[in-house]
């Protein structure tokens, strides 16, 4: 793929378009996002991503370092600093799950989700949903220590995909309510409160704007959940109500956890395992597998006493590492039989995985009312 096709110029080009005083969701710089992704503007017979700015307005605060600098720059920043925000989330997720590994460990985990086929395309995707990503993660990190001022802040920065963010943001704002932790609540709506009102200054009707345009791009893009994808529409709805009714009993059951115990990290590893699971995708949003991280690394390192829970372990790692293997062997197919969409798609045949990781996680916590536990 060309440099230039990287998720990242939308909303260069939006935030070019609201320091210069213009409406980043309009025609017009739709049609400049076309003219630098495409090379030409698209015309109704075009049958593609018609690229357009579809992020709530206060991205574009978060993002203005970027707007007065060139794509080649941009672009050769990114790439540098978004396997580092990547590893340093891995690490954070090990921290937050109280999981702790050898240097030798730590290296091969951090290497093994660089190198995961989601990783490498979130990063040459340009995609923020890697910086959404981290700022979950410090965010968690500094709650479950304490410092739950700086944890609020970092939350709030994260909800430039507040569909990626919202069940995990939700459950911390009730775990905290709970607790008495008011200063996550005042520091979270402070600075949510700050970046709403300087996108208004900026825009003042793009809440309109934003829902429009993300609701053209759902509809364009054909978004369905994973499970409608993988088993059709009616069936697939269904597994998917029935996964979620279930993590909600057990995010309510455990919404008293104490911060240090395996619970918390599990809860919000599950929290984004869940997201996954009922936020409407397509194949080629991948990228945002990224947050199965904590609960895949949950879930390497459990050690199920219950026969079910170990069975349903073993066949959510077995698709881990056939994630793994399916991009050698596309390429392997690619240089045998040639170039094809058929071997191209492989990498992204991938969506039963979040709700396999999912059920591998809440397994045990079933399975330890429902059945005796036998040997594993």
């Amino acid at each position: 793929m060309p440099p230039n096709k990287a998720d990242m110029v939308a909303v260069w080009k939006g935030a070019q378009a609201a320091f210069h005083g213009q409406n980043p969701y309009s025609a017009s710089t739709t049609r400049d996002i076309q003219i630098f992704y495409y090379g030409r503007p698209l015309t109704p017979d075009d049958h593609v991503n018609p690229m357009g700015f579809a992020y709530p307005m206060h991205t574009i605060l978060l993002f203005a370092p970027i707007a007065p600098l060139p794509w080649p720059v941009v672009r050769l920043g990114f790439l540098i600093l978004l396997p580092i925000l990547v590893a340093a989330s891995v690490v954070l997720w090990l921290r937050v799950a109280g999981l702790h590994l050898s240097r030798g460990s730590l290296a091969v985990t951090v290497i093994l989700c660089l190198c995961s086929w989601q990783s490498m395309w979130a990063i040459h995707q340009i995609q923020p949903t890697i910086v959404v990503a981290v700022l979950a993660a410090a965010g968690c990190f500094f709650l479950q220590r304490g410092n739950a001022a700086t944890a609020g802040v970092l939350l709030a920065l994260a909800t430039i995909k507040p569909q990626l963010i919202g069940i995990l943001v939700l459950w911390l704002l009730l775990w905290a309510f709970l607790r008495g932790i008011w200063r996550l609540f005042v520091s979270f709506a402070l600075t949510l409160s700050v970046l709403l009102a300087c996108a208004t200054w900026l825009l003042p009707n793009w809440v309109t704007n934003w829902r429009t345009a993300s609701a053209d791009y759902a509809v364009y893009r054909h978004l369905q959940l994973d499970l409608q994808l993988a088993f059709g529409h009616a069936a697939g709805l269904v597994c998917a109500s029935v996964i979620a009714v279930v993590m909600l009993a057990i995010l309510w059951q455990n919404r008293r956890c104490e911060p240090h115990s395996p619970e918390f990290g599990s809860m919000c590893a599950l929290c984004l395992a869940l997201t996954l699971c009922v936020l409407p995708t397509e194949r080629a949003m991948t990228y945002n597998y990224i947050l199965l991280f904590p609960a895949c690394l949950i879930l390497i390192h459990a050690a199920p006493g219950n026969y079910y829970a170990a069975l349903a372990r073993r066949i959510a790692l077995g698709l881990i590492v056939w994630s793994y293997l399916i991009v050698p062997l596309a390429g392997v197919l690619d240089f045998l039989l040639g170039p094809s969409d058929r071997w191209e798609g492989l990498p992204f045949e991938t969506l039963l995985i979040p709700a396999v990781v999912l059920i591998a996680l809440i397994a045990p916590i079933l399975a330890s009312t429902t059945v005796p536990a036998q040997p594993a």
